[in-house]
């Protein structure tokens, strides 16, 4: 092929098809009947949808919920005298306090899973 052939393709006129018989006459019947405006009409099922979805969904959540497991480490717990104290003190002193704890339980968890952590 080359650029001539092409350019005569593109010239040609396409082949258009012919509409079967009655199309035409079709066409023109739809047109010319009256159309009726569709009512608008509001349908209140669909605002039961969400609540309906969202029992779904919880029952779902609640048949599938996994089984409280055990902890797997005891946190120690916070006497009540250290948190009369800490209502006391500043929110920077309850801040260390907190941090102390944390680290207390860390080294905890890791003297508990290494036993050769030994504490300073």
């Amino acid at each position: 092929m080359n650029q001539e052939h092409l350019e005569n393709l593109l010239r040609e006129k396409s082949p258009t098809e012919k509409p079967r018989p009655g199309f035409e006459t079709r066409i023109q019947a739809l047109a010319r009947e009256p159309r009726e405006p569709r009512k608008a009409t509001f349908n209140f099922a669909w605002l039961a949808l969400p609540g309906l979805a969202a029992v779904v969904i919880t029952l779902i959540m609640l048949r599938t919920a996994p089984a409280k497991a055990p902890p797997l480490v005891s946190i120690p717990t916070v006497q009540p005298s250290k948190v009369t104290q800490a209502v006391a003190e500043s929110p920077m002193h309850r801040e260390v306090d907190g941090l102390k704890n944390d680290t207390r339980r860390v080294l905890a968890l890791f003297q508990r899973q290494v036993p050769s952590i030994k504490e300073r």
